[in-house]
């Protein structure tokens, strides 16, 4: 009987130097070159304001999907 370690050994890459990572599997050239928005004060407040993680799920994600006022 064989051990998890044996039977995944040959699936990972490392240990690597975290540019190296990055240059490797998260290229710059795959970037798209648009500006990041800049960050404002009070931008999170629908987010931090919900009462539970579920409820707070799409004021969070309407930050990176549907332009808003703040951001």
């Amino acid at each position: 009987m064989f051990d998890m370690g044996h039977e995944m050994k040959g699936y990972f890459v490392g240990p690597m130097p975290a540019m190296t990572f990055l240059d490797t599997f998260f290229p710059t050239s795959s970037l798209t070159r648009k500006r990041a928005k800049q960050f404002k004060k009070g931008c999170f407040d629908q987010v931090i304001s919900c009462a539970g993680e579920t409820q707070a799920y799409n004021p969070f994600v309407g930050l990176f999907i549907v332009p808003m006022h703040c951001c």
